[in-house]
Formats: C-alpha cells, sequence, structure tokens
C-alpha cells in the first residue's frame, strides 16, 4: 500500500515544480507575479504609453531614465504599462528596442495589454524582449494605483 503513496507524492512534487517554473505553460521561465512589489524600493511609479508616436514613447523613456539618475534603481520600482496604440512601443522592431532592454537591466518592468496584443493579432515573440503581459493595461494601472503607486500620464 505505500507504494502508491510513494507515487503519488512524486506525482505531486513533479507538478509542482512543473507549476513554479512556468514549464506547463511555454517558456522555461517562472511568471513573476504581475502585481509584486519591491519591499526595498522606497517609491513605486506607474507610466501610462496608450500613444503610438515615436514623441510621447520618447518622453515616457526619459521620464523613466531621469527618475533612475534621480533615485537609483535600488530605492524606486517604474512599471511601464502599455495599451492600445501604445503597444507598439514594445514592439522588436521600434527604434527604441535597445534603449528598453537597457532599462530591463536596470530593473525597469514592461507590461504589455494582452487585450491589445489579441486586438493587433501580436505575441510575445513580437514584443521586445523583457516585456511581459498583463490581463488588461487599464486594469494593472489601476491596481497600481490601489497599491499606492504614483501615476504618471505623459
Amino acid at each position: 500500500m505505500h507504494k502508491p503513496k510513494l507515487a503519488s507524492a512524486a506525482g505531486a512534487v513533479a507538478l509542482a515544480l512543473v507549476l513554479a517554473t512556468g514549464l506547463g505553460a511555454g517558456p522555461a521561465q517562472a511568471q513573476p507575479d504581475r502585481l509584486a512589489q519591491d519591499s526595498l524600493a522606497q517609491h513605486h511609479v506607474v507610466f501610462q504609453i496608450d500613444q503610438g508616436n515615436g514623441f510621447t514613447q520618447r518622453i515616457v523613456l526619459n521620464n523613466v531614465s531621469n527618475m533612475l539618475k534621480h533615485y537609483g534603481p535600488d530605492l524606486i520600482q517604474i512599471e511601464v504599462v502599455a495599451y492600445g496604440p501604445g503597444l507598439r512601443l514594445l514592439f522588436e522592431d521600434n527604434p527604441n528596442s535597445k534603449r528598453i532592454k537597457g532599462l530591463v537591466k536596470q530593473g525597469v518592468t514592461f507590461s504589455a495589454c494582452a487585450n491589445t496584443m489579441n486586438k493587433m493579432k501580436k505575441k510575445m515573440d513580437d514584443l521586445v524582449d523583457g516585456a511581459r503581459k498583463v490581463p488588461g493595461g487599464v486594469v494593472q494601472i489601476m491596481e497600481r494605483q490601489e497599491q499606492g503607486w504614483a501615476y504618471i500620464r505623459p
């Protein structure tokens, strides 16, 4: 009788590992909690980008860079939420993609609206490395505000 219990325990452990690593749902990376907060950061700010023009995209990226310079990456948690035409900021072929990758390395989160991705027929492979998908851009922004994050819309 002990063998079936061992087999089911081993199966449960294997399932837990698959779920923890995200192996059952695509790439072999665990997906971070989309609303997790950096407990060491003293400041939290969410930026909205809903416009597809390059001028507004550069303003958002300049604002993000300026905040990182002012506070340092350890004291501020920054998330840029892109939806509607603003999703174009996160396209791999966007002229700002190298800059975005650099900001990701400094801890900035770039979130893409799943609703917009579906309407534009875009997949994660179409987005710049480091971008992540959230269920809805406006939902993400609202929930960040409910957590006490500062909200900026250039």
